[in-house]
């Protein structure tokens, strides 16, 4: 539907300048419409699935202007030319949609699709403006023209900053939470095993009460903690050799292999004192996470995904992506 014929209350005609109505123009609506279709499946039964248009289109609004669920739904609702871009036919004060269909929204795209639909939509805003702008010289070649800047950064991931006692106390934590879930399905009259949690909280907190612990104290911590993780594996192998591996959900599973990587890194660490390590998980819930070095004033360390980003024509594009660190002055070779 063309702007012009959004009806609105309003005495004033929209703008056809209007940044959404030229956004609109650029958008592939035709691979929305059959990535989305791929998401739905064949499934007959149900409620009708909303349009494409619709579901993209509230996704786009949310990440371009930076906005949360819930405030995404308000400036919906207050603004005409995002009623437009999605697809209605007429303002209307009543939200459109619920805050909380965002979330299922959001699963219909993948990341793959939505690299594809940026890709799509950063080639037709560069046709656009060579379409404005006589992009030939006189004898009819093409001429060179802009500049192609590439640059990295680190995209820094949702985790508390990370030290090596912090890690380890974690995955103390979540290996005595283990000993609670097998221990329940053992037999009745069972001895339960011996975890020394209260002391070895106790030992920790002492020390991160410490303003500035010395070398040889925080040693001293690490070996404590590294004792205590290194007898709470043996108990849950263990009790996994008596109850089974079926007793743990496919979390715990999961974090109880990422522990044992973690205390194989520590162990390595201290016994060979040395500060790093290949691969060195920084996080247990997320274990793909990598430490960056960016050696910025504020922060030696970053900790997320780094990105390579290439700016042409005022069009930015990311071209790699990758969890390890890596060299991006090998890009363009």
């Amino acid at each position: 539907m063309e702007i012009e014929a959004f009806k609105t209350p309003f005495r004033t005609p929209l703008d056809t300048e209007n940044r959404w109505v030229k956004l609109e123009k650029l958008v592939p609506w035709d691979f929305v419409e059959e990535v989305y279709l791929r998401s739905l499946g064949r499934k007959k039964e149900g409620q009708r699935a909303l349009p494409s248009r619709f579901v993209f289109g509230s996704i786009l609004i949310q990440e371009k202007l930076g906005l949360t669920d819930r405030e995404t739904v308000d400036t919906i609702r207050e603004n005409p030319y995002l009623q437009w871009f999605l697809g209605l036919q007429e303002f209307q004060i009543k939200p459109p949609l619920d805050h909380s269909q965002l979330c299922r929204f959001r699963k219909r795209f993948p990341a793959q699709a939505i690299a594809e639909i940026n890709e799509r939509i950063l080639l037709a805003a560069r046709k656009s403006d060579r379409d404005d702008e006589s992009s030939s010289s006189d004898d009819g070649g093409s001429v060179n023209e802009g500049q192609l800047i590439v640059d990295a950064t680190a995209t820094p991931a949702d985790i508390t900053f990370p030290t090596d006692l912090k890690l380890l106390n974690k995955g103390r934590e979540l290996l005595e939470k283990m000993v609670d879930v097998l221990h329940a399905e053992r037999e009745p009259g069972s001895t339960k095993p011996r975890t020394y949690r209260k002391k070895a909280r106790k030992a920790f907190l002492s020390l991160q009460k410490t303003r500035r612990p010395g070398s040889r104290k925080l040693r001293k911590a690490m070996r404590k903690q590294l004792g205590y993780v290194r007898r709470d594996l043996g108990h849950v192998d263990a009790l996994l050799d008596e109850v089974g591996f079926g007793v743990l959900d496919l979390d715990l599973y999961r974090k109880l292999l990422v522990i044992r990587e973690v205390y194989r890194q520590q162990q390595e660490m201290y016994d060979e004192r040395k500060r790093t390590i290949p691969h060195r998980i920084v996080s247990i819930s997320q274990p793909h996470v990598r430490p960056i070095k960016r050696n910025k004033a504020g922060a030696v360390w970053e900790f997320g995904a780094k990105v390579s980003i290439g700016l042409s024509s005022g069009l930015a594009m990311i071209h790699r992506i990758e969890w390890d660190n890596f060299n991006e002055s090998l890009d363009l070779i």
